[in-house]
């Protein structure tokens, strides 16, 4: 793997960015696979323009102030923002929402719910799993999430923070699933493996 690309190393760039707000512009990016626009965002730097849904967390932050989202209270998950180049097919024609506290509850006891209520597909604790959100406001104005969750993975344990989860099979090591927040209810389970 390139050593640019590793979760556990840290590489320091060097170079001009640009500021607007919570977004970072880089004229000449540094490794073209990120973009060349990144938001500040949960403490990571999220590229909007990148080749696969990618972030890098940031170890120093002294040049944008936190905001709202980045006091958010979440363990084993990672959010990501709704782009529709890379979602467009769980969440059709939605735009981007930004999840609170009180969503990431409600959000926790949904996944728990359906986990439980599925036990003969996930055998699995909640607690096995990583979990990633992306969130949206829908065509009928709903907050939506899907819910993306994969098995701890000790030789990457990091991983599900900076790149989506994707597995071909696994079985129930993989699996992901829909919540309306505004409906209070999980749908349209899949879990991976199964025909």
């Amino acid at each position: 793997m390139n050593q640019a690309l590793k979760n556990d190393s840290i590489t320091r760039c060097t170079g001009k960015f640009f500021l607007k707000n919570d977004t970072v512009i880089f004229p000449s990016p540094t490794y073209p696979i990120f973009g060349s626009t990144a938001i500040v965002k949960n403490g990571f730097l999220e590229f909007l323009d990148s080749t696969m849904p990618f972030k890098l967390q940031i170890l120093k932050q002294d040049i944008v102030k936190k905001g709202r989202a980045d006091s958010l209270k979440v363990s084993d998950v990672s959010i990501f923002t709704y782009m529709p180049k890379f979602y467009h097919n769980v969440l059709p024609n939605a735009i981007h929402y930004d999840l609170n506290n009180e969503d990431l509850m409600e959000i926790d006891d949904l996944v728990r719910l359906c986990i439980q209520e599925n036990k003969d597909r996930l055998t699995m604790d909640m607690s096995s799993y990583d979990k990633q959100y992306v969130a949206v406001i829908n065509q009928q104005k709903e907050k939506e999430v899907w819910v993306n969750c994969g098995c701890k993975w000790k030789y990457d344990p990091n991983g599900y923070k900076y790149r989506l989860i994707e597995a071909d099979d696994g079985g129930d090591c993989y699996f992901n699933v829909k919540i309306n927040l505004d409906k209070h209810k999980y749908y349209s389970l899949s879990v991976n493996g199964e025909v």
